[in-house]
């Protein structure tokens, strides 16, 4: 497999071995855990039948992430 490749496994663990690294916050990595444990499920799920357990302020959370790496990157960029 790749080192560039997309498939899910591979996104998860790099996200996770970001985290331990520091460059992913852990609020955002504990979002993708939890929509990661749903998807198979929810994949083949009728609408409405499965429960996804990311709370009201998913999107905050991820917002917030996306903030602060853009922030990031432009400073590397401006380097």
């Amino acid at each position: 497999m790749s080192i560039d490749s997309r498939t899910h496994g591979v996104v998860h663990s790099s996200i996770n071995n970001e985290r331990k690294l520091g460059n992913v916050g852990g609020d955002f990595v504990e979002l993708f855990n939890d929509l990661s444990e749903s998807r198979g499920v929810a994949r083949y799920a009728r609408p409405g039948d499965v429960k996804i357990r990311a709370g009201d302020n998913a999107l905050s959370i991820a917002e917030g992430e996306m903030a602060t790496l853009q922030l990031r990157f432009r400073r590397e960029l401006d380097g």
